[in-house]
């Protein structure tokens, strides 16, 4: 009896605070006139074949132009780059989400896609060229420790990225 008390006393605070940090911010993380970069790794698609692989490496920037509804529109691009021992990957592209504001301080939830060019680099061959187009949309979240300073996690859909973990920055 003790321990479910102890549970609904806790899922009582656990509420109680919640709510508080709902009435806490009328403004979202995330509005129009920020800028933002991020580095981010994790796991993808392993471009030398149909398997799953490492990303060593994901830059991006995003700037709020908009506020659309609940939550606020930005543009922005990335980079991205993949390495194996015969040839490397590059990934240009062009990005846009949408960043809900859920009214809890430090706190970012967004949806978004990216398309842009893969231009493969392979060791032994001068040829450059375009491969494909990749389209991809992702879903994420990010919490910022201090005003400019965040994590960040993002699962992806599509040819680019399933899962990826790395850092934010806020530099407006």
């Amino acid at each position: 009896m003790k321990k479910l008390l102890l549970i609904a006393l806790l899922i009582c605070f656990v509420c109680f605070v919640f709510n508080m940090s709902l009435k806490a911010q009328d403004e979202p993380t995330v509005q129009k006139g920020a800028q933002m970069l991020s580095y981010k790794l994790g796991y993808g698609w392993s471009w030398g074949g149909n398997r799953i692989g490492f990303i060593p490496g994901i830059f991006s920037y995003d700037a709020g132009v908009s506020k659309l509804g609940p939550g606020t529109l930005t543009l922005g691009g990335m980079f991205m780059f993949s390495i194996r021992s015969y040839y490397m990957n590059l990934y240009f592209a062009f990005k846009g989400a949408w960043h809900y504001n859920f009214r809890v301080p430090k706190f970012d939830a967004f949806v978004g896609l990216t398309a842009g060019p893969k231009i493969p680099i392979y060791k032994f061959s001068d040829q450059r060229v375009i491969d494909w187009i990749g389209v991809n949309s992702y879903f994420g979240a990010s919490y910022y420790f201090t005003d400019h300073f965040g994590l960040t996690t993002e699962v992806g859909l599509g040819t680019v990225n399933w899962y990826l973990f790395g850092m934010s920055f806020k530099i407006k």
